[in-house]
């Protein structure tokens, strides 16, 4: 018994601690949003060519080749150089993965691995950049820490590599990328859309999106059926143009309509209700790239109008019974029967009158 009770008090205790545990992880609804950036230049360098630029190709090459007269030690290289602009992302913005893609439209072994490198000089143009320069303006900046190893084993395909190591100090500013492949003393190459080419590669950033809200509030709370009530509200923040959603219920009767935000953030809009009852306003704002969404609601009651007196009935006039056709047939013989007996009696009153003249 006592062996009983302990054990239901080591129960209670544990589910309490675990209650508590539980409790102070904190819940997270904030909403998560991505972005794209094209990179603002690409292209790439030969150790082969020393002199020559590359930045209208279509296409970016990462290669070790075997040529035995020329430098490295009969090896010749070419890497990749990608930037990006990142100048309009905000500075406090919390980016929770940041990821390069890159389009490969050919290779030429079973499989090709390459890194990208962090570099943190951006002194170059992809018009005039080439080996030369690469290595007196870029070669020391950069970083000699790689991201993962990179297995290209098929083409027409896209690649993704990690950077978000590299951007966390990068938020503002430029981001500057050096595509290296692992050598191995084999000959082998990878070829990779570059921004003027159908697949371009492209940035993605992934991040938390700023708190934002709405209000939404109607100038009136009753009102009578025809009348007009004004529904009135803002957004945080106080932007220029926010496409704000009204959508009004009543019932099965659903309206919407758009209205546009202010300087101030603030929006105006008239509704005139179609049916008497209770309606529930919700405004909607959709947020933009870097601020989530944000809705808001309230009601309006609508009454019915009184009912008008209703006006006395005039007296109906009664109705002349009509005669049917066959009884005015029979009128009309008759009367002409008793016109033609009088005709016959006046005749000889008459004769006899005109005699005596």
């Amino acid at each position: 018994m006592r062996f009983e009770r302990s054990l239901t008090i080591f129960v209670v205790v544990c589910c309490l601690l675990l209650l508590q545990i539980f409790s102070a992880i904190p819940i997270s609804n904030a909403e998560v949003g991505t972005i794209k950036i094209l990179p603002a230049e690409d292209t790439y360098i030969s150790s082969l060519l020393h002199f020559e630029n590359f930045g209208d190709d279509d296409k970016l090459l990462l290669t070790e080749e075997r040529r035995d007269l020329y430098y490295p030690m009969g090896w010749y290289i070419r890497e990749i150089l990608l930037k990006f602009d990142l100048t309009t992302i905000p500075e406090d913005l919390e980016i929770s993965s940041a990821k390069i893609y890159l389009y490969c439209n050919a290779y030429n072994q079973s499989s090709v691995s390459f890194k990208s490198y962090h570099c943190s000089s951006n002194k170059w143009s992809e018009y005039s950049v080439d080996f030369t320069s690469y290595q007196i303006d870029l070669f020391d900046n950069i970083y000699s820490t790689g991201s993962e190893e990179i297995t290209v084993s098929s083409q027409d395909e896209w690649y993704i590599i990690d950077v978000t190591d590299d951007i966390e100090d990068f938020i503002t500013g430029t981001l500057t990328e050096v595509l290296k492949v692992v050598l191995e003393k084999v000959e082998h190459s990878i070829a990779f859309s570059s921004r003027e080419g159908a697949n371009p590669p492209y940035l993605e950033l992934t991040f938390t999106k700023y708190d934002s809200s709405i209000t939404c509030q109607s100038s009136k709370s009753i009102i009578e059926l025809g009348d007009v009530t004004i529904i009135s509200g803002e957004i945080t923040p106080q932007l220029v143009g926010g496409n704000i959603s009204l959508r009004y219920q009543n019932n099965a009767t659903i309206l919407q309509s758009f209205v546009g935000t202010d300087t101030s953030g603030s929006y105006l809009a008239t509704f005139l209700p179609t049916t008497a009852g209770l309606w529930n306003i919700t405004a909607e704002w959709a947020g933009t790239d870097y601020y989530e969404s944000a809705s808001n609601k309230t009601t309006l009651t609508v009454a019915a109008p009184p009912e008008q007196p209703e006006e006395p009935e005039e007296p109906e006039e009664p109705e002349e019974p009509e005669i049917p056709q066959e009884e005015i047939g029979v009128m009309m013989i008759i009367g002409i029967i008793l016109g033609s007996a009088v005709l016959v009696a006046l005749v000889p009153l008459l004769v006899k009158s005109r005699g005596k003249e």
